[in-house]
Parts: C-alpha cells; sequence; structure tokens
C-alpha cells in the first residue's frame, strides 16, 4: 500500500486576476521505504505539495490520502491525529526550543501520546543515541553546532517511529561537510527504519543521494526519475 498520495491536487491563493496556482492538477504516489528529491526553482509548488503531504495545509481540490487513508473532510483534530502518529517533520531552520535541553527537545514529539514521562524521556535518550548524540542530552540548542542541532531535530522526528518524514531544505543551513553527514545519517536511518523520507530541495549533493528525482515547475509535475537503490 502506499504511504501517501495526491490525487489531481491543487492549492491555488486568490481569485480572478489575482490567482495563484501554487500546485495544479498534481498527481503523485510514494510507496513505503522511498528517499526521494521534490526538486524545483524557487516559487515552483515543492513546498506547497509538502505542505500538502505533511496536512499543514489542505488542497482547493483533488485528494491526499496518508497509508491508504483519504483525508478529504477530516475534521483538524482526526489531521493532527494522523500528524502526530504517522508522520515526522525536519525542518532547515531546525525549530528546536532554544530553552530545553536536547532531549527535552525530542520528548516535545511524544507530549501527546498519554506514554508514562520516564517512558518517553527513555525514548527520547534512544532517539538522539541512535543519531549519534546519546552524550549530549542536556546541552541546549546554542551549545550544539548546527549539524549536531539538526540530529536533535532528525531524533525528534523519528522517535514516534513515523512512517513518513518530510524534510524541507534539510541541508540549506549547513555547510558541505556537514550536510554530507546528515545525509549520510538519513539514507542509513532510511535503510534501517523502511521509513519514507520525502525531502524539498534544489541542493545537488541531496538529488544526487535520491533514489528517485520528483521534478515540478509552475506548480505542475514535469518529470518522475526512478533511478537504482
Amino acid at each position: 500500500m502506499a504511504i501517501c498520495e495526491l490525487e489531481n491536487a491543487s492549492r491555488h491563493y486568490g481569485s480572478g486576476p489575482t490567482l495563484v496556482k501554487a500546485l495544479d492538477d498534481f498527481s503523485v504516489t510514494f510507496q513505503p521505504g522511498e528517499f526521494t528529491v521534490l526538486s524545483g526553482p524557487s516559487g515552483s509548488g515543492k513546498t506547497t505539495a509538502l505542505n500538502l503531504i505533511g496536512l499543514l495545509d489542505n488542497p482547493t481540490s483533488g485528494v491526499v490520502k496518508i497509508d491508504g487513508q483519504s483525508t478529504a473532510g477530516l475534521s483538524s483534530r482526526a489531521l493532527t491525529e494522523i500528524r502526530g502518529h504517522k508522520i515526522g517533520f525536519i525542518f532547515q531552520s531546525f525549530n528546536l526550543v532554544p530553552v530545553l535541553s536536547a532531549l527535552e527537545n525530542v520528548e516535545l514529539a511524544l507530549h501527546l501520546s498519554g506514554l508514562d514521562e520516564g517512558v518517553t524521556r527513555e525514548l527520547a535518550a534512544e532517539s538522539l543515541a541512535e543519531v549519534g548524540l546519546g552524550d549530549l542530552l542536556d546541552r541546549r540548542p546554542n551549545q550544539l553546532s548546527g549539524g549536531q542541532q539538526q540530529r536533535v531535530a532528525i531524533a525528534r522526528a523519528l522517535v514516534k517511529k513515523p512512517k513518513l518524514l518530510i524534510a524541507d531544505e534539510p541541508t540549506a543551513n549547513l555547510d558541505s561537510k556537514t550536510g554530507n553527514q546528515v545525509l549520510d545519517l538519513m539514507a542509513r536511518l532510511n535503510q534501517e527504519h523502511d521509513a519514507t523520507f520525502l525531502f524539498s530541495t534544489h541542493d545537488p549533493m541531496v538529488m544526487e543521494r535520491a533514489r528517485r528525482v520528483v521534478k515540478i515547475l509552475d506548480g505542475r509535475l514535469v518529470e518522475d526519475e526512478k533511478r537504482g537503490a
């Protein structure tokens, strides 16, 4: 079963002469375990596509399915529930809470899980150890390098064991060496967890690693290139 499908999805803003078709009649399917890049110039629609896939926005028309379930007509609470259990997010700006430690930042992802506090702390520590930060649990973001902050963000996304991880320009704020190290980590986690990784990027370094490149231009799918593993 596909982990995510967009069926004739459009996202339009404004109307009449001010109408902007950020995404226009866009159809694509992603399978479990993919390591895929959505590419295109700024304003092409790739971030809009990720927002629809991540259920952060609703299509003007068309359907978004997550793990075989149509999200059309679902309440905000139901959409939040799907996001909370099946989707993890990795942001280019890391989006860490400055006053919290690495451990506490990862624990935040579990605060609605209903799990005991001791269990959430243990799971967060395990997730940080998995990304190589097991000895930096008490560091705050300003005590970590950019690459380490991105690892905390990855640990936070992974701690819920989601089926789908969405990364919007994950290397944009990293130098090339650190970016490569983060990509190595995500490629390993992709293999070990069999989770689907979807990246939005125009970074050639990220695109070279992808096993599939979906190119978007003016809100439309213009190329879908699948590569060998």
